[in-house]
């Protein structure tokens, strides 16, 4: 999704993208649903696009941070082979 403001361009969607001109609308109306999911009414001349966020940004910071404590986790395991490897290396040439 890229969101810009330009008079002479239209909002368009094209190859699974939405690229978003918010001067192609009236007004925006922030709302809830029913289960308490916030979503985006974008008005125009009667007419709505209804934007639903498919994740929050307390979703993505938690998926976030486990993406960085498996990437620590395989570092240290990346790590510690290669410690393992050079330990052999020193330990065969000693012979």
């Amino acid at each position: 999704m890229e969101v810009f403001a330009n008079p002479q361009r239209s909002t368009l969607v094209a190859n699974h993208a939405l690229y978003l001109n918010v001067c192609s609308f009236d007004y925006l109306e922030l709302k809830q649903s029913a289960q308490q999911e916030t979503y985006f009414d974008l008005m125009q001349e009667g007419v709505c696009l209804r934007l639903i966020p498919r994740s929050t940004p307390l979703q993505e910071r938690r998926e976030r941070t486990f993406n960085v404590s498996a990437i620590e986790a395989m570092m240290e395991q990346v790590l510690s082979a290669r410690w393992d490897a050079e330990i052999d290396d020193d330990c065969s040439d000693s012979f």
